[in-house]
């Protein structure tokens, strides 16, 4: 039986893995999930609740969520309108600069490593770091949309000057800015909960029967525990989070194939054309033949 979250896999071009993006409609989601890839994200509107290694806060407009590679995370319960800007990038493009660290006195075996100092950097909280990291972020996706020749170097240059922003910004003791009331074993198994519950959602979101009662069976729940536990930690409950996913994959059929849209439909696990295109709309405010034409200009 599958129990660990979705492992998100994206080709990089391997001589310079590295993507910047602005998600393309409201509301910014995604269940829990990992990659190899570290992640920066700046919110560029609205709020959301941000979830990583089973703890969570809420993020705000303007706030920089930074996510070193393998670590468990999520986003739930955005605003309507919430945006974000998505930087990823390979360990190898920084590797030169840790490596570099490491001949240096000032970092040890001891200290946390960079990209896990802090969680987030808010404007609020960490005026100076966050001035800095914020222009310096405005500038390298400037250059990676422009691709001026030597894009690439700036870009990686750029990608340099934030490790060591983060390196003299944040004091290596400092602990992550994620925090539960409950104690470490119970976030332990809180994680597990979210995990088992979202790999299943993940691998079954196309059954159209699915219930909160058959998740509850898979994460040995009672349906009232799993639905409260799930509200209170992602601010979303099961038929939320299904009909998201379902957006999502239905999304994706759309925009990259040409499948009938009654198909499209089913195997997005809807249960009936009617009902997906009474959910599609009022989601994106778009039919899904709209929004395929829309996307991709096809009839």
């Amino acid at each position: 039986m599958e129990t660990l979250p979705f492992h998100e896999e994206e080709q990089f071009d391997l001589s310079f893995p590295f993507r910047a993006w602005d998600s393309y409609k409201a509301p910014f989601w995604f269940p829990l999930h990992w990659h190899e890839p570290l992640e920066l994200l700046y919110i560029l509107k609205g709020k959301l609740n941000f979830s990583l290694d089973g703890k969570s806060r809420e993020c705000r407009q303007g706030d920089i969520i930074v996510i070193d590679s393998g670590l468990v995370h999520g986003f739930f319960d955005p605003q309507p309108e919430t945006l974000a800007r998505i930087f990823q990038f390979g360990r190898s493009l920084v590797d030169e600069a840790l490596n570099g660290l490491r001949d240096n006195q000032i970092f040890t075996a001891q200290d946390r490593p960079i990209f896990k100092r802090k969680a987030v950097i808010s404007g609020s909280l960490d005026p100076g770091l966050y001035s800095g990291i914020e222009n310096l972020l405005a500038e390298i996706f400037s250059e990676n949309e422009k691709k001026l020749p030597g894009y690439k170097l700036a870009v990686k240059s750029g990608l340099y000057e934030l490790t060591l922003k983060l390196l003299r910004g944040i004091p290596h003791e400092i602990s992550p800015v994620l925090k539960t009331s409950a104690g470490a074993g119970a976030e332990k198994n809180g994680t597990q909960y979210l995990e088992r519950i979202f790999s299943f959602l993940l691998n079954h979101y196309n059954r159209p029967q699915l219930s909160l009662d058959d998740a509850a069976a898979e994460a040995g729940l009672s349906r009232f525990y799993l639905s409260r536990f799930l509200k209170e930690k992602t601010g979303q409950g099961f038929h939320d989070h299904l009909t998201l996913l379902r957006m999502r994959n239905a999304e994706k059929y759309l925009t990259g194939s040409d499948i009938p849209i009654i198909e499209v439909a089913f195997l997005s696990g809807f249960q009936s054309l009617a009902t997906f295109n009474r959910i599609f709309k009022s989601q994106t405010g778009l039919t899904p033949s709209a929004f395929r034409r829309a996307r991709t200009g096809q009839p």
